[in-house]
């Protein structure tokens, strides 16, 4: 593939490698595909802490059906399709921030970011319980 073709593809998948590549601005890796994400999920999982979604869960695994279970699988298909975007997109911001040509302080202060909330992820995975 030449650099003109691949210059000229758009969608998700071009989006995936040119984050992959560090090749977005670094604002918008940091803001729209990292903060706004775990935002949107933050609120989500908060949603699930609530008594009513709980009551519900619970009844969902009282049932005698399957559906209990489809509902655990389904919850716990999203955490890890929600890790594995995390991980990527922190790899992703890290090197946006490395390729950004404004001021320095602003790409220290995302790495660490970005370094604070991997120990965080990583601290939380391993907490008991």
């Amino acid at each position: 593939m030449t650099i003109e073709s691949e210059q000229s593809m758009w969608g998700p998948l071009a989006l995936i490698r040119r984050l992959w590549r560090g090749e977005v601005p670094m604002w918008r890796a940091f803001w729209l595909y990292w903060f706004l994400p775990l935002v949107v999920f933050s609120i989500y999982a908060g949603a699930l802490e609530t008594p009513a979604v709980r009551e519900w869960l619970v009844e969902q695994f009282a049932d005698p059906s399957d559906s209990g279970r489809y509902v655990m699988a389904g919850m716990r298909l999203l955490a890890f399709c929600f890790f594995a975007y995390m991980i990527f997109i922190i790899v992703a911001v890290w090197k946006c921030a490395a390729n950004f040509t404004g001021p320095r302080f602003w790409s220290y202060m995302v790495r660490a970011c970005m370094v604070f909330y991997f120990i965080s992820v990583v601290a939380r995975c391993s907490a008991p319980g």
